[in-house]
């Protein structure tokens, strides 16, 4: 015979009238393992598109140096073959190049806008041709004159810190120690386990006692525990014509064995309502 559920206090929240749902949601309930807050997932996946974005602005952040450093090397370039060309002696060499280097520069601009037309963001369009324009007469004046000199080199400073500083400011990274660090919630504490003596003789009693393969009161149940200064007291519960007190007293030895203990350290005794057929019984296991 099965110990039942409604009165096993092993299973709280089971009464007679719990319905077969009602039973499906407490097992449900105490044996699902419960799931991270959502909030802690989507704090992560927040963190991670911020790190996602922080590296865009570091890779948009070059692109101001990149351009300032081709923009002086291609004046350079061309102001090194003009001086070439002119110390090699060719005649009208030195214009030749001049002059190539500066429809060559009124030439790129409107390619460049054409390759990369669909990565200059709308709102950086005009800006983006004007500094162009900028590089571009910087190139042409560098290799007409000389791009050594310190008016050159100040204009060509100048001008990209100048033309790049909105740009800079709109893809500031910020500072990690500042940011909002990922604070995992702090783990459940474990379940509260007794492990006291009159915990394990409960368990005992309902593994080898009340039930299991050759159960001796099967069926019985404790309740009403209390404990003693050398011992713990239960009310032992039976179904009315089940056992009698004289049956349960008898098999005080085998109960005994069951729990481990010795037969002088359990005391059983009937209760004041007690009669031929016993439902309640005192027990005192130590």
């Amino acid at each position: 015979m099965d110990i039942d559920p409604a009165r096993d206090p092993r299973v709280p929240g089971i009464t007679a009238d719990t319905t077969l749902g009602e039973i499906a949601s407490l097992v449900a309930d105490r044996d699902t393992p419960r799931l991270r807050e959502r909030p802690v997932i989507e704090t992560v996946e927040d963190r991670i598109r911020s790190d996602l974005a922080i590296a865009a602005d570091a890779r948009a952040r070059q692109l101001p140096y990149l351009a300032t450093a081709a923009t002086g090397a291609a004046g350079y370039a061309a102001w090194g073959c003009a001086e070439l060309a002119t110390a090699v002696g060719s005649p009208g060499a030195h214009t030749v190049i001049v002059t190539g280097t500066w429809a060559a520069t009124a030439l790129s601009l409107p390619v460049l806008r054409f390759i990369y037309r669909h990565r200059i963001p709308e709102a950086w369009r005009r800006r983006w041709w004007l500094s162009g324009v900028a590089a571009a007469g910087w190139v042409d004046v560098a290799a007409a004159t000389s791009p050594a000199t310190w008016v050159m080199t100040g204009a060509l400073l100048g001008g990209a810190a100048a033309l790049s500083a909105r740009w800079a400011a709109e893809h500031e990274i910020p500072n990690p120690s500042a940011m909002r660090q990922v604070v995992l919630p702090a783990p459940p504490p474990p379940p509260a386990i007794d492990t006291s003596r009159a915990a394990l003789l409960e368990q005992a009693w309902y593994d080898r006692v009340a039930d299991g393969p050759r159960p001796i009161l099967s069926g019985a149940w404790l309740t009403s525990r209390t404990e003693l200064p050398n011992a713990t007291m239960w009310m032992v519960q039976t179904d009315p014509g089940s056992f009698t007190f004289d049956e349960m007293f008898g098999k005080r030895p085998k109960i005994a064995a069951a729990l481990g203990i010795g037969v002088a350290r359990s005391s059983w005794s009937a209760t004041a309502a007690a009669t031929t057929t016993q439902r309640t019984t005192r027990a005192v296991l130590g």
